[in-house]
């Protein structure tokens, strides 16, 4: 070209592919040759060196980030950042096919964020990578597969982004319920696109009655996925299956801290839900909990400080109010929150009413949570704490004080110890409850409820 009237700008740049990294040593002749050279030809201001890196790095590539997921959903939630995390209870296996992990996070709330002791913290959570798997295997979807939305955007039930086109994976892990049990109207669409007499279509018929759908499907807490995965018959389109499936929701978090610690910083306990299946499918694992435990120091997560019931925080005057306090698990959580707030006051120089802790664990020791700072606050003389059973060291003593009692566990162990409760107060002959029978006395225990008894159960 040179030969026939063309300018050389600048040397050809040359290097060997196979002794040396040849996209380095182009850029550096690029920015070391071609650029200044093209700059000085046409006039072209030089940049500062940053400036000149900056935009070699980025190609002139514009790049703007949004975060169209919380809108999408309605769902009102801010960017926080995982301030650190930890593991409270290694996972057993060996001793059972049902996890046990336990673990403990910061969270930096978002800026004017505020809560009390005894509050939760409503996560935002994604699907398990396994399971947004699992309907790509389904549908036949590559891992990188576009779905786009479009029509009336009321019938994506608020769920899905109208007129957009996003990944099929990030739909299905950001957008939609996949664990979700099957309603009955589900099973019944899905019996719909069986095939007319075929074993399917009469198998889902069968299951969207009354009496098999309550045993088989929300007992077992069976998904649409699932029922999918056992009929591979039946033919549904993705379009057909998202539509089936309710939003992504917030999961909610009885805050472990008391904000007299860090007011800018809340943590969480929770224990890692992973348990065989009861459809016998695989395993069913917690969406927000699996979530939660893949994030690192540092990583990013959408959340909202929701308030607790009225009743649920420490009484108004702790230094004339005892309190007791009954958790199983990681039902420990609002009360690490309860006596942290306590031995913030002591250490302020506050005297309190007396404060018990009765805690129960499946493996004494081994899930001994927070062991540590528990020691230190009772040596402060914020709680006296142990496992037990309620009435045991005292404890029925401080509840005919007028103490106020606090119970927070899985809904499976509320009833239970509802009556406990119930027991230690009739036997102390407690004031008001004096020469009652035990259905008398729980009659009027549940008049306290909220008043001088406060519940906070899971499932």
């Amino acid at each position: 070209m040179a030969a026939r009237g063309a300018t050389r700008l600048v040397e050809m740049g040359l290097t060997d592919a196979a002794e040396r990294d040849m996209f380095s040593d182009f850029e550096v002749w690029e920015d070391e040759l071609l650029w200044p050279a093209l700059a000085a030809k046409y006039g072209v201001p030089e940049a500062a060196n940053g400036d000149a890196a900056v935009a070699a790095a980025s190609g002139g590539l514009s790049v703007q980030v949004s975060n169209p997921r919380t809108s999408t959903l309605r769902q009102d939630v801010q960017e926080a950042v995982v301030a650190d995390e930890a593991i409270l209870v290694a996972d057993d296996r060996a001793s059972s096919e049902v996890a046990r992990t336990k673990k403990h996070m910061d969270v930096q709330l978002p800026p004017g964020t505020s809560y009390r002791a005894g509050d939760y913290l409503a996560v935002l959570p994604l699907n398990p990578r396994a399971s947004v798997e699992r309907v790509l295997r389904r549908f036949g979807l590559a891992w990188d597969a576009c779905l786009t939305f479009s029509g009336d955007k009321h019938a994506a039930a608020g769920a899905l982004p109208v007129n957009q086109t996003l990944s099929a994976v990030d739909v299905l892990s950001a957008y939609v319920e996949l664990a979700q049990p099957a309603t009955k109207r589900n099973v019944a669409s899905l019996a719909e696109a069986a095939a007319e007499g075929s074993a399917a279509r009469r198998e889902l018929e069968m299951l969207a009655g009354e009496e098999r759908y309550h045993a088989e499907v929300t007992m077992k807490r069976v998904t649409v996925l699932e029922l999918l995965e056992r009929f591979p018959e039946v033919e549904l389109g993705i379009g057909a299956f998202l539509g089936m499936l309710p939003p992504m929701r917030v999961r909610q978090y009885s805050i472990s801290s008391s904000p007299l610690r860090n007011p800018t910083q809340a943590t969480l306990t929770y224990s890692l839900l992973d348990a065989p299946s009861l459809s016998g499918q695989g395993r069913h694992v917690g969406v927000a909990t699996h979530y939660l435990a893949a994030l690192k120091k540092g990583d990013k997560l959408h959340v909202a400080v929701r308030p607790s019931p009225v009743a649920f925080h420490l009484p108004v005057e702790p230094e004339k109010t005892p309190v007791v306090m009954i958790a199983a698990g990681s039902g420990l959580a609002p009360f690490r929150g309860f006596v942290q707030e306590r031995a913030a006051m002591i250490a302020a120089g506050r005297s309190l009413a007396p404060a018990v802790l009765f805690f129960g664990c499946r493996r004494p020791g081994a899930e001994d949570l927070y062991r540590e700072e528990f020691d230190r606050w009772e040596k402060m003389g914020a709680v006296c704490a142990g496992p037990g059973v309620a009435g045991e060291e005292g404890g029925g003593e401080v509840v005919g004080e007028g103490a106020k009692l606090f119970v927070c566990g899985a809904r499976s162990m509320g009833k239970a110890v509802e009556e406990a409760l119930v027991k230690v107060l009739l036997d102390g002959g407690v004031e008001g409850a004096k020469g009652m029978e035990f259905e008398e006395g729980k009659k009027w225990f549940e008049g306290m409820r909220n008043v001088r008894y406060a519940v906070d159960v899971f499932d």
